[in-house]
């Protein structure tokens, strides 16, 4: 969720950085160690990853989890 207390900001910086990962939802959830239901409910937006699986994502997608939370700058994302 962002500062705000809504997941529209998680899901869309989630969604942007599959998007740049060029990984199917089959593939993200291979890494992830989860089913494609479960992934394509993160993306959706219907469900929020507990911190292990935040913390894989962020690295699968090679990104910051802070970013992925809260849209701080983490890593520097030359897609942005």
């Amino acid at each position: 969720m962002d500062r705000a207390g809504n997941v529209y900001g998680f899901q869309h910086r989630l969604g942007q950085a599959y998007y740049h990962s060029g990984l199917t939802q089959l593939e993200l959830a291979a890494r992830l160690g989860a089913s494609r239901p479960t992934v394509a409910h993160y993306l959706n937006g219907d469900s929020v990853p507990d911190a292990y699986a935040l913390a894989r994502l962020g690295i699968i997608l090679d990104v910051s989890t802070d970013w992925l939370l809260y849209g701080d700058r983490g890593r520097a994302l030359e897609w942005t």
